[in-house]
């Protein structure tokens, strides 16, 4: 006995990369990749919480950590599909780790994906978090459907996150 989920999901598997199909409607819905690893930057441990739940929920393995300092790190260590980015952490913010990332890849020729998360919700907050070199924009408070959404469009993406040797350095310097 084979559900049509099912027999989709081994079919994206085998000829579409790897996402996993969930019923959504009687139906089917956005795809997720299945075992995609995201990296979480979140000072907050009730956000850090939500969020990680949240993305469980929709498939994904998370790493968590918190400061951008702390970023760095992790990306000099492993690759992820997305960075989701709180912008206000202490020590080096979203803004200064996404700048660093940003020069490190232009010298590799490589694109790692920033979704920032911030409370800002004001005028020119979205433009600012884009201007920084972030690739999208969530806000506070973060919600399954607007996770699954971003995740939809951006982890649809080929995954070039680069092992930032040079960070690395950088940051046990």
């Amino acid at each position: 006995h084979v559900t049509i989920p099912a027999l989709l999901s081994t079919i994206s598997e085998k000829w579409l990369g790897n996402p996993t199909f969930h019923e959504h409607e009687a139906g089917l819905v956005v795809s997720a990749r299945q075992n995609s690893r995201l990296l979480l930057a979140e000072d907050n441990p009730v956000n850090q919480k939500l969020v990680t739940g949240l993305l469980h929920n929709l498939g994904y393995q998370v790493k968590v950590v918190e400061t951008g300092y702390d970023v760095l790190e992790a990306l000099s260590q492993d690759s992820y599909a997305v960075v989701f980015m709180d912008c206000q952490m202490p020590g080096m913010n979203g803004f200064e780790a996404t700048t660093q990332i940003r020069l490190t890849e232009k010298r590799l020729g490589r694109h790692t994906t920033i979704i920032a998360l911030t409370a800002h919700v004001s005028e020119g907050d979205r433009e600012r978090c884009l201007a920084a070199g972030m690739d999208d924009y969530l806000s506070k408070p973060i919600n399954q459907k607007a996770l699954q959404t971003i995740l939809a469009k951006w982890d649809s993406q080929p995954t070039l996150t680069p092992i930032l040797q040079p960070l690395r350095q950088r940051v046990a310097a």
